[in-house]
């Protein structure tokens, strides 16, 4: 087999990987640090720290370390740094030793008789300088078992500490291309970089996106209608006008700080118990109803009520209630609700009678969606006679549009027209997709290249590849089948084996390292 690695081998790269965890978890350890500066890979030590006014030296190993091992690589360490640091996979029978040099570093007594003890204890020479240097490490464990867990809850941390909404998993495997390139030459990453990476993966909430659906729905038309009658029936209470101008003000900046407002609200006056319901629907929240819970005195607490009632799966329900609404008095599309109701009731003809009527009230963007349900509906009630005409009317409204050229790519490949499935495929900024949808999607690709002989063929699954690998559900499996149709089911075979992942594909065979983008295939 072919040295997929180009670094000396599985186990040098192995070693390679461990020491970036490292590094991933020490850099996000210092980036709060206003001195912290950059990372240079790979110099004297496997990295160094570089921070205003001093250096904090790193040096990683995989493996348990003894007195004897330790002592020389004090020796060996190089001189003028600030601070060492030694990450060890364990230290076996030195953690003893490691105590008592620890508890001597926060309460130093006889220094003399320390001395003594860590130049026998680590072999080195009675002088001051590698003393000296012994007195500014630091030795931890960093296992090289849990060494990815560690560097990705170092990463989670700092997210939460800074408040920035990013993908840990996907900051891990991006930090780890430049530090490939770097250790081919003693190189540097900067602290600007590694945050710019960090902001190149965000996350985007869950919240963020619904806020967008409910806003082309019409729904926070009425919510602020809501608030804005709240306040005015709150008039000679100052504090809860404060309150609910703030609340009101969050809604209208997109603030996920609604939520819990929402709740503080509810908490301190049942009366703003659909306030919190109404933030409820926006995060898509579960809400179990019980006895207790108020009856809804207005139509747009009953379209609340309706909308968590549908949250929780109760569709039926859910339609009553909005049936009984007077929805003219509403601004929210309250017929795409019922035709979403009924679509999951398997009312197809009385669904798509609420969308055809959903149609005269709505935006571009909702009118988009629109008509992929409609030709979701004509897949379903007429097979034989299904024409992309709903889609194309789609695309009128919105000219990129995921969910129809999704559709489109769908039905292509339904129907083996595997050039247009392609064509299609080019015109999708796949990346920019929720992983799950792009998951979903590149299996179809991978066919239609096959069976055009596409030249994309091999970037295209070593893409799919990268996208497995970081699916936390798949990250610590051995081997994996990703099953396509029935008649496919193992089509692809993706085996993981430390950190090589290998697809086969019909008479194909590629085998891929993510961690240097190097593919080898027969």
């Amino acid at each position: 087999m072919s040295d997929l690695w180009g670094m000396g081998g599985a186990n040098n790269a192995i070693g390679l990987d461990h020491q970036d965890n490292a590094a991933i978890a020490m850099v996000f350890k210092a980036l709060d640090d206003p001195d912290f500066q950059k990372l240079t890979v790979e110099h004297k030590n496997d990295f160094e720290l570089v921070c205003n006014d001093h250096i904090v030296s790193v040096q990683v190993k995989g493996y348990m370390l003894g007195l004897a091992e330790m002592g020389r690589l004090v020796a060996k360490a190089p001189e003028g740094r600030s601070r060492y640091v030694l990450l060890a996979d364990s230290y076996g029978n030195a953690r003893s030793f490691i105590n008592v040099f620890n508890t001597f570093l926060e309460n130093p007594e006889d220094y003399m008789e320390f001395e003594d003890e860590v130049c026998s204890k680590l072999n080195l020479e009675r002088d001051a300088s590698d003393f000296s240097k012994a007195m500014l490490f630091r030795f931890e464990e960093f296992s090289q078992l849990s060494g990815e867990q560690l560097a990705l809850s170092e990463i989670s941390k700092w997210a939460a500490r800074t408040n920035r909404q990013c993908d840990s998993v996907k900051v891990m495997a991006a930090l780890k291309l430049p530090f490939l390139e770097k250790r081919k030459v003693r190189g540097t990453i900067s602290k600007k970089q590694i945050i710019k990476i960090s902001d190149d993966n965000r996350v985007v909430p869950s919240y963020a996106i619904n806020r967008d659906e409910e806003d082309n729905l019409g729904f926070f038309v009425d919510l602020d209608a809501y608030v804005k009658s709240l306040i005015e029936d709150t008039a000679h209470n100052s504090f809860m006008v404060s309150e609910l101008q703030q609340f009101r003000r969050l809604v209208r900046e997109g603030s996920p700080d609604a939520l819990p407002l929402a709740s503080q609200l509810s908490e301190e006056n049942s009366r703003y118990f659909w306030l919190k319901m109404s933030m409820c629907v926006i995060a898509r929240e579960k809400v179990l109803l019980g006895k207790s819970t108020p009856e809804p005195s207005c139509e747009f607490e009953r379209l609340v009520l309706a909308r968590v009632t549908a949250i929780n799966e109760k569709w039926r329900e859910a339609l009553e209630t909005l049936e009984s609404l007077d929805s003219e008095s509403l601004y929210t599309n309250v017929n795409f609700i019922k035709g979403v109701c009924c679509l999951n009731i398997e009312e197809f003809e009385l669904a798509k009678k609420f969308f055809l009527e959903a149609l005269t009230k709505g935006n571009s963007y909702l009118k988009a969606h629109i008509y992929c349900h409609l030709f979701k509906i004509q897949q379903i009630l007429s097979p034989s006679t299904l024409s992309m005409k709903y889609l194309d009317l789609a695309e009128a409204q919105l000219k990129k549009f995921p969910p129809a050229t999704l559709l489109k790519i769908r039905h292509y490949d339904s129907l083996g027209q595997f050039e247009n499935v392609l064509s299609r495929y080019d015109e999708l900024e796949i990346q920019k997709l929720m992983v799950e949808k792009q998951f979903s999607i590149y299996p179809l690709i991978l066919i239609a290249e096959q069976q055009t002989h596409d030249v994309r063929l091999r970037q295209d699954m070593f893409n799919f590849l990268n996208l497995v690998a970081q699916l936390p559900k798949m990250r610590d499996c051995r081997s994996a089948i990703i099953y396509v149709n029935n008649e496919m089911v193992q089509f692809f075979v993706i085996q993981f084996e430390k950190n090589r992942l290998s697809l086969s594909l019909g008479d194909d065979h590629v085998t891929i390292s993510t961690d240097d983008n190097k593919v080898s295939g027969g």
